[in-house]
């Protein structure tokens, strides 16, 4: 985590470990159960922290790309914002991805080995969805900036990412880009719609929370949606 130091004013750079110790019954039961402590630096991190998203597991596991992981969880950092569109420069953008300095300087080569793959994986297997553009000044001069664009997935959209997720990940980069045809299916219908069912649920649930939490609409607004313009 980068941050000030109330010290010096200086930026300073805090990394720390997940889990330093666990617990754990070494017997297989319905009764077993895993203690953990989080480290002292994560504590501090996550105390600190102004930026939540959630994150899904299998999602983050079935990509093989770095590049594809950091950007779906940009996307999920922005999944709740009021706007679904965000303007970012290129070296930010760069420094958000992980891509090492001097990596990838060219546009071509930063298009084909950082962005496309990564595009690829976030719209082939997660339940989000994402659109990148590049600004240039003119079509020769170098990238300044990148345009996101993103958007919850839901119908069709949603249940193909998750029966991806449940094939094999032999031949999944031909088929994320239409380079085969998809033969039959590792996941059952149904526990295709058990997940869509729970995902939406999972969504009202936040939209309820969200009206909660806005509370509610003020009576001088919901007198003035009764009031009729003049003519």
């Amino acid at each position: 985590m980068r941050y000030i130091s109330p010290r010096t004013g200086k930026p300073r750079l805090l990394e720390t470990t997940l889990l330093p110790a666990t617990d754990t019954d070494i017997e297989d039961s319905r009764e077993a159960t895993v203690q953990f402590t989080l480290a002292k630096g994560l504590r501090e991190i996550l105390d600190r922290s102004n930026r939540w998203g959630r994150i899904r597991c299998e999602v983050a596991y079935a990509m093989t790309s770095k590049y594809a992981i950091a950007l779906y969880e940009m996307i999920c950092l922005r999944a709740n914002r009021n706007h679904c569109v965000d303007t970012i420069k290129i070296a930010d953008f760069r420094e958000l991805l992980g891509v090492p300095k001097g990596a990838y300087e060219r546009g071509l080569d930063f298009q084909r080995e950082v962005i496309d793959p990564a595009i690829l994986e976030v719209n082939g297997l997660s339940n989000m969805g994402v659109e990148i553009a590049l600004q240039r000044r003119h079509a020769r001069a170098p990238i300044g900036g990148v345009v996101l664009t993103w958007w919850r997935k839901s119908g069709d959209e949603f249940r193909e990412a998750i029966k991806e997720r449940n094939r094999s990940k032999i031949g999944r980069m031909a088929r994320l880009k239409g380079q085969t045809e998809n033969v039959g299916s590792d996941a059952s219908d149904t526990y295709v719609d058990q997940e869509l069912t729970a995902y939406l649920a999972e969504n009202r649930a936040r939209e309820q929370e969200e009206r909660e939490l806005a509370g509610p609409a003020s009576p001088a607004l919901a007198l003035t949606s009764l009031v009729k313009s003049p003519t």
